[in-house]
């Protein structure tokens, strides 16, 4: 199997962790009550996001983080202070589902996602 293959499978298993985590917390009615946290950490999640997306260029942005021929350094926005803020966003939405969910294999799933994270894009 290919780097790149292995990288489409890892992205793909973070995602769908991150699905699975969103359907349990959605299912209890976690993120529906007033836990300051889950919000917090939700809303923290987007704006790290947004704010990511709108520093990059829209031909700049890749899942796999291979250098283009007419790439460019993004060192402006959250990228100045974050070296991997789409990812930090990511696992800070990763954070709140697990934190809605409340239980042990939540944690486990979440904990699950920054190796995932740093192996696709080793």
């Amino acid at each position: 199997m290919n780097p790149k293959s292995i990288g489409n499978l890892l992205v793909g298993i973070q995602f769908g962790t991150l699905v699975v985590l969103a359907q349990q917390a959605w299912s209890t009615g976690q993120v529906a009550s007033h836990q300051i946290l889950i919000w917090l950490l939700l809303g923290s999640s987007g704006a790290v996001g947004v704010w990511a997306l709108s520093a990059n260029q829209p031909g700049n942005f890749n899942i796999h983080p291979t250098p283009h021929q007419n790439g460019r350094l993004i060192d402006h926005g959250p990228y100045r202070w974050i070296r991997h803020p789409m990812y930090t966003s990511v696992l800070l939405f990763g954070a709140a589902m697990a934190a809605a969910i409340t239980s042990v294999n939540a944690w486990l799933l979440a904990r699950c996602c920054p190796r995932l994270f740093w192996k696709s894009a080793g």
